[in-house]
This record gives structure tokens, sequence and C-alpha cells, in this order.
């Protein structure tokens, strides 16, 4: 749902007050990047623009786990610190026309919009993780991060942006969990075991991005087969 928001004042200040309500919905507030919806709506502009010129686009979606362990370790406002930084190093390895966005806590994604090949985004995603593999000095500490990046292609891995986001996703989990810094999408996603790995991709995508106040949790109880006692539960949401 659209939140609405009742503004009194002189048109100019009505005006201006709208403007930054539209852009706090769209900016990440700590990186000043656009945010995850602004973000879709550019690679869904791109993908229509794409398809109409017969190009190329790249979708990047760069993982950096160790921020969460971070964030625990010394609170919010280092992370908040890290994150500036991650996002200063992007726009400086990035060309004018792609787009870098913030995703969520510790994802970030770069879309190469036109004119670019495989060799092209896999060389993209090289300067991405030596420019974020590089020691960050945050409050007198040297932080290194590890970084995963997953590569997909329109039209190749898909055609629309829910499938393309979802596949550069599976491709970094790929990455991580073969120890690599990058990996492109390799299309195993589309039978098999993939299915169910988009799937559960598709899944945690929308928990992501869901609003906390929407999920309602039930708890069903575990119940043991010997002793007919209840030995746990199990969380649903729904």
């Amino acid at each position: 749902m659209v939140p609405k928001y009742s503004i009194a004042g002189t048109p100019d200040q009505t005006d201006s007050a709208i403007q930054r309500l539209a852009s706090q919905s769209l900016v990440d507030s700590v990186t000043g990047l656009p945010n995850r919806a602004l973000f879709l709506d550019r690679l869904n502009q791109t993908l229509s623009f794409a398809r109409r010129e017969n190009w190329i686009a790249a979708l990047l979606l760069v993982d950096l786990p160790s921020l969460a362990r971070l964030t625990d370790q010394h609170g919010q406002a280092t992370a908040d610190q890290l994150l500036r930084e991650i996002a200063a190093r992007l726009r400086s390895i990035a060309r004018e026309s792609d787009s870098i966005a913030r995703i969520d806590d510790s994802r970030f994604a770069v879309l190469l919009p036109t004119g670019v090949s495989l060799p092209g985004a896999v060389m993209a995603a090289d300067r991405i993780v030596s420019a974020l593999t590089e020691i960050h000095h945050i409050e007198g500490r040297e932080v290194v991060l590890e970084v995963h990046v997953g590569i997909a292609l329109h039209p190749k891995h898909a055609d629309s942006a829910d499938h393309l986001f979802d596949h550069a996703a599976i491709a970094a989990q790929d990455a991580a969990q073969s120890s690599q810094s990058y990996r492109v999408y390799s299309g195993n996603a589309t039978n098999g075991n993939g299915a169910s790995q988009r799937q559960q991709i598709s899944l945690t995508e929308d928990l992501r991005s869901a609003d906390a106040s929407e999920i309602v949790l039930h708890f069903q109880p575990i119940v043991s087969f010997d002793s007919e006692r209840i030995v746990g539960f199990e969380a649903l949401a729904c």
C-alpha cells in the first residue's frame, strides 16, 4: 500500500516537502544510493529499452556477508561508516551510465545497462571485488570484507527484471558456497534442483522486502511420537 501524506503550507513549501518524501522513499538514508524500489524501476526501464534495441544488459549483485558480523561486533554506527565507504568505492569505479543501489542490509547491485558483453560483465565484477576487498580503515580498525558477486545477463539468462534479479542472487549464492569471488549464472535454475533453488531465492527476496507488519507468525507444536508430549514448536510465517 502506498502511504498517504497530508502536507500544509505554501505551494513552494508543499512541493519541497513532497520532493523530500519522494526522495526519502527511493534513496537509502545511509549511503545516499538508490534503494531497492528505485533500482528495480530503473532495471525495468533498462530492460524495456534493451528489448527494443536488441542490446545486452548485465546485473551484478554484490553480497557482503561479513557486514552482519561487523555490525554485531562493533555496532551500527561503525557499520554505517563502512557502508558509506563501500558506496564511495562503487561510485569511483562505475561508468557514468551504470546504476548502483543498496538493495538491503548487506547487498548492493550494479546495473550495466547497454553495450556490455559477458567478458565485460566479468571484468566489472573483478573491479568490484578488487575495490571492495582492499583494506577499509574504519575508526582506527582495519576491515577486510568478504565479497561475492553474482552475474546475470539479459536476455541470455532472463527477460524479466524479477527473474534476472533472482538469477543474479543464485549466482552470488553459488559464488559464496564455492568460495569464489564471483560467478556467472549457469542456467541450472530452469529445471531439477535449480527450480527449488529459484523458489527459495524468491521466498528470501520476498521476506527481505516485506514490511514487518505484513508478516504474521504462527507456532505449530511438535509432538514426540513416543511420549506424546510437546517437544518444541515450528514457526510458520504468512
